[in-house]
Parts: structure tokens; sequence; C-alpha cells
């Protein structure tokens, strides 16, 4: 952000950490209840964007003349993971693709039915 600074950018968008612990991946490693997000995860990333809030203020504080904004992704996100009819979503837990052991999408797999639908 300081180099930015330095040479002239005054107006700066901080985006926060989505909640990793829902990503699919995750949600199949076992790390969690069967098929949910993964909250020690998500405490983690919660700890992140907590410092990283902290550090926007700072910035702000330091730098009266430009303007920087936290981004909070994690609740956008989360919400439409818990209210995915809101947004027009009707699965939220399966991707478009054949899911691996490890939770990631097969490469080069035909996309599952559900992306039809």
């Amino acid at each position: 952000m300081q180099a930015l600074y330095s040479v002239g950018l005054r107006k700066f968008l901080l985006d926060g950490v989505g909640p990793l612990g829902c990503l699919p991946s995750l949600r199949a490693s076992g790390l969690g209840p069967q098929g949910q997000c993964v909250d020690q995860v998500n405490q983690m990333v919660g700890f992140f964007n907590q410092g990283l809030r902290s550090l926007v203020d700072k910035l702000n504080a330091d730098h009266p003349d430009a303007m920087f904004i936290y981004g909070n992704t994690y609740d956008a996100v989360y919400n439409m993971i818990n209210n995915p009819h809101k947004y027009g979503f009707r699965v939220m837990d399966s991707g478009c693709c054949v899911l691996g052991e490890d939770g990631t999408c097969e490469p080069y797999a035909e996309p599952c039915e559900i992306c039809s639908s």
C-alpha cells in the first residue's frame, strides 16, 4: 500500500477474505461435520479480517489525504451460502463438476447435471 501511495494513488479498497472454511474441498475434508463449513478455518479468516480492518483504520489515520476502505467479502459470501434462494441459487453444497477424493474438481470432467438446472 505504501508503494502505491508513494506514486500518487489515494483511493484503496482492501477486501477481506471470504469464508474459506466453506470451500467444497474443505467441506469434503472431514475436518468438520459432514458437508458443513469448517468453523476452525473460518475463525482463522475472522482473525485475519479483524487485523485487516485495523490496518485500514490505521492507514486512514496516517494518511488523511487518502481513502482506504475495507470490503466485507466474508459476510456477503456467507450470507449467500446460508440464504441461497434469496440470491437465486438452488444448490450451495456442491459444484458443477465431478469432485475428486480431495474435494476438488476433476480436470477435464464433464459438468454435472446440476449446472443445467
